[in-house]
């Protein structure tokens, strides 16, 4: 393995592992958006707080703060949504790069160009991200901006066997870390939507990891997930495959439980799809109109509740706990953050 950490700041790395001697603060709060919808996806509105049961850990919690979020009804604190959408040429071939570029911009362009949210586009190379736009509602204008664009990227194929992989596992957790770093610093909820089929997942036979590598990905995925629960940012991926694919279809379920200690560690637990699950978002495969399928992934900041409570100190650094939401209509599909790391 030779992904590296980025550099974290000292005070990101104080939140991280813990001030020792440090006076305890006051309760900490935790804040988490949750879709609800019914079987067809169409979102199911004017739920009140009785209805919906918290659980930690399968312990029911307490709600401190409740409140339904809807384009006419938008939070009352930090209500700014922007949708990052991120084109992937580093795990897609010259043709997936091409289909992704032609969907993108008929999604920008549809609806004669209005979008429903504010968008920015980046451009994930063998150079890191590049952002391509600022922040705007004007499809046109975006489309305008993207057509300029040229890759102009080295392909990395599956052929390429495990160092290739590797290679492309690498520089696509690397841009990853900078992403989720970059975007915690803007207030609002923010929805980061990929084009991609993911990063490889790097498991099975003659895959190893020392003792050094899981730990770095352990604090890896720590600080990812911290990070993007506390900026109110949902992952979603887009499979550009297409129908075409069957070599991933529902593999990352596999990695989706909260991994706990860096021992039980393997590269999956750092795959795309699996960082869309635990947010909320969705990982999509299997369809050929992903214009439709970024809309619909849009689409979750028009409506969605905010749920707040109280957040306990860890008994150890980095100490999970999984999360789940149920409503009581049973016949709803609940979608929201599945755990979060706690510190001291």
């Amino acid at each position: 393995m030779r992904h590296k950490l980025l550099p974290i700041s000292a005070l990101v790395l104080s939140l991280l592992v813990g001030v020792h001697g440090q006076t305890p603060s006051p309760a900490r709060q935790l804040s988490i958006d949750v879709r609800v919808t019914d079987k067809s996806g169409a979102p199911i509105r004017g739920l009140v707080e009785s209805e919906f049961l918290l659980l930690q850990d399968n312990q029911p919690q307490t709600i401190t703060a409740f409140q339904e979020v809807n384009a006419s009804a938008p939070a009352k604190t930090d209500p700014r949504v922007e949708a990052i959408l991120i084109f992937d040429a580093i795990n897609s071939n010259y043709t997936t790069v091409s289909f992704e570029r032609t969907e993108i911009r008929k999604f920008l362009l549809a609806d004669s160009g209005e979008l429903a949210e504010p968008v920015t586009l980046v451009a994930l190379s063998n150079n890191g991200p590049v952002v391509l736009s600022d922040s705007s509602r004007d499809g046109n204008a975006l489309a305008a901006v993207y057509d300029k664009f040229q890759t102009g990227l080295r392909e990395f194929t599956r052929s390429q066997g495990i160092n290739g992989a590797e290679e492309r596992f690498n520089l696509s957790l690397k841009a990853f870390d900078q992403l989720v770093d970059a975007i915690a610093a803007f207030p609002g909820r923010k929805l980061m939507i990929w084009i991609s089929p993911g990063w490889p997942y790097l498991s099975g036979p003659g895959i190893q990891f020392s003792a050094k590598d899981q730990d770095n990905l352990f604090t890896s995925i720590v600080h990812d997930s911290t990070r993007l629960a506390e900026s109110h940012t949902t992952v979603y991926s887009i499979d550009p495959l297409g129908s075409s694919d069957s070599s991933t279809n529902e593999y990352f379920n596999e990695f989706t439980k909260g991994v706990t200690e860096p021992s039980r560690v393997v590269a999956s637990n750092a795959a795309l799809q699996v960082h869309a699950v635990h947010t909320g978002g969705r990982a999509i495969y299997g369809t050929n109109d992903l214009s439709r399928a970024i809309a619909d992934c849009v689409a979750d900041a028009a409506n969605y509740y905010l749920l707040t409570f109280n957040e306990p100190a860890g008994a150890h650094p980095n100490e999970y706990h999984s999360l789940a939401v149920r409503v009581e209509n049973g016949a709803a599909v609940v979608r929201t953050r599945t755990g979060y790391y706690a510190q001291p």
